[in-house]
């Protein structure tokens, strides 16, 4: 038999490659987006982990935690430098960091009390325990 020199695809071989392609293709963008979704919350966990360690060193440093109701801290004034950005305390349904500090019931050998801190913004929050005296609360 004589066969002819083909060069190209044929019709059915392009129409059978086209699902696998976008198989690929719809894997490859699963795992983008994900990735891109795990990144956002990793940098959110991570401000919230610097707002707890701003407004503890704030709290040591002016020898004072301004608490108001139900324990949150006043991050829109009172402890706006310890904000990581430039993002405002949340108000109302806007997104922004929330911090609570409770307090737990267990002293230290110094006869400090353990304060639960709690930061969150968005979908994440971070816990910090660390004892502090209560002469440090007005």
């Amino acid at each position: 038999m004589f066969w002819k020199n083909r060069k190209g695809f044929t019709l059915l071989e392009l129409l059978a490659s086209l699902p696998i392609f976008a198989l690929i293709v719809l894997g490859m963008s699963y795992m983008v987006n994900s990735y891109s979704e795990a990144s956002v919350k990793r940098m959110q966990l991570l401000k919230c982990e610097i707002l707890a360690n701003n407004i503890l060193t704030l709290i040591e440093i002016e020898k004072k935690a301004i608490v108001g109701a139900n324990g949150k801290l006043d991050i829109a004034n009172k402890y706006s430098n310890a904000r990581p950005d430039n993002i405002k305390a949340q108000s109302g349904s806007g997104l922004g960091y929330i911090a609570v500090l409770k307090k737990l019931d267990e002293k230290n050998e110094f006869n400090q009390q353990l304060y639960s801190l709690t930061t969150s913004y968005g979908e994440v929050s971070t816990v910090v325990k660390t004892y502090i005296p209560d002469s440090y609360f007005e």
